[in-house]
């Protein structure tokens, strides 16, 4: 019995441990771009690996194209173009990049209307 109790504690702790923590999410409105003004269309232009604070990575790749869809306080939000940009931690998250200067800060969740920052904020190279 005392064995099955050890292995029972054993199990629940690494459940508890091997659960990824939510994402961080703080409600933000989206200024859009004013109707009938140009969108702007970017190629990202180097390669940037991202390690979210939740411990998963994501990877922006040379090349991929985005658009330019408004902006937060935090700074220019960019949608991606052709593809779709997740977020992971317990769940997963729509997400568009944030970038301030040329700074990645963190994303836009477009369902959830939220924020996400993120600690490590590399350096991102938009072009047109």
């Amino acid at each position: 019995m005392r064995r099955a109790s050890r292995l029972s504690a054993c199990l629940i702790f690494l459940i508890i441990v091997g659960c990824a923590d939510n994402v961080a999410r703080y409600s933000s409105r989206l200024v859009a771009n004013p109707e009938g003004d140009e969108r702007r269309t970017l190629r990202m232009g180097t390669n940037v690996d991202i390690t979210l604070d939740s411990g998963y990575t994501r990877a922006l790749r040379r090349g991929s194209r985005w658009q330019s869809v408004g902006r937060l306080p935090q700074g220019e939000v960019y949608k991606p173009i052709d593809s779709v940009l997740t977020v992971e931690g317990a769940n997963v998250h729509e997400a568009y990049i944030v970038v301030e200067g040329k700074r990645l800060v963190g994303f836009y969740l477009p369902v959830e209307n939220a924020f996400t920052p993120i600690s490590s904020k590399p350096s991102v190279s938009l072009q047109e």
